[in-house]
């Protein structure tokens, strides 16, 4: 629960994997920090926009000037970053709530397939 306290204080959290190459690969920091409502900056991986939307759940980056750039000014943004925060929260409730993770793994078991704007043929 600490964990969760921690992050849920923080002005912005900062998601980077061991590799940032693999498609809609995240660690699971990812989805707590937004979760939380954590103002989340995030290493971009291929096809990420299909969990969360850039610029409106989260803001992603290619290098590190940028991250730095990004971080700088949305601690000079409260508002702007509040928003965003927010919106990411509402969209992680929503669509990856347990009971509708729990289905699409039914899908997978009965059909082979589930219908989410994440579900591609990697």
């Amino acid at each position: 629960m600490d964990y969760f306290y921690a992050i849920c204080g923080a002005k912005i959290g900062l998601s980077i994997n061991i590799t940032n190459d693999v498609t809609l690969y995240h660690s699971d920091r990812f989805i707590n920090y937004i979760a939380c409502g954590t103002f989340t900056l995030a290493k971009r991986v291929p096809n990420t926009e299909l969990l969360f939307k850039e610029g409106e759940h989260v803001k992603y980056f290619d290098t590190v000037d940028e991250f730095f750039e990004m971080a700088q000014w949305y601690l000079e943004h409260d508002d702007e970053r509040e928003r965003i925060a927010a919106r990411g929260m509402k969209h992680a409730h929503r669509e990856f709530i347990c009971n509708r993770v729990a289905q699409y793994m039914l899908d997978i078991v009965e059909k082979g397939t589930y219908d989410a704007s994440y579900a591609v043929i990697i």
